[in-house]
């Protein structure tokens, strides 16, 4: 077996880092489905649904075909025991999930991953308490992004 190129092994070390942003957002989140008849886990479900809207996807039959396009790869990272949902999976699963409870999982967890952004950036370039470099457009960016003055 040929060993793993450098960006092989990266981009295994990113998806392995999104599943676990996946998984620490989904915890905070119950499945309001009944038990009887659960084809697909809520993970998979929410998991390929936002993957798939980050890449453009806008309703549930475009999910489903950009899920059939990568099924391969999904099934290696999720657990789909029969295959990739369907646009009537994900249009059930989101009608059943409280919008307000999701809408507020998402953005806790969107706003520690902003937090946890702004301090290694802060920590790499150790500007926190500084100026920065002259002719450093970036630092404006950050302060604008992460609301600090």
């Amino acid at each position: 077996m040929a060993r793993a190129t450098k960006a092989q092994k990266l981009e295994i070390e990113n998806e392995q880092a999104a599943l676990q942003f996946f998984e620490r957002m989904l915890a905070g989140l119950t499945d309001p489905r009944r038990p009887q008849g659960l084809s697909y886990p809520l993970r998979s479900v929410v998991v390929i649904a936002l993957m798939s809207m980050v890449c453009s996807c806008d309703n549930a039959e475009s999910m489903e075909l950009w899920g059939e396009l990568n099924e391969e790869w999904l099934g290696e990272i999720l657990e789909l025991p029969h295959g990739v949902p369907s646009q009537d999976v994900y249009l059930s699963v989101f009608a059943s999930l409280n919008p307000s409870a999701f809408s507020e999982v998402f953005r806790v967890e969107c706003m520690g991953c902003a937090q946890t952004r702004q301090e290694e950036f802060a920590h790499h370039h150790r500007w926190q308490n500084q100026s920065p470099p002259k002719g450093c457009r970036q630092w404006n960016r950050v302060r604008l992004f992460t609301g600090t003055s």
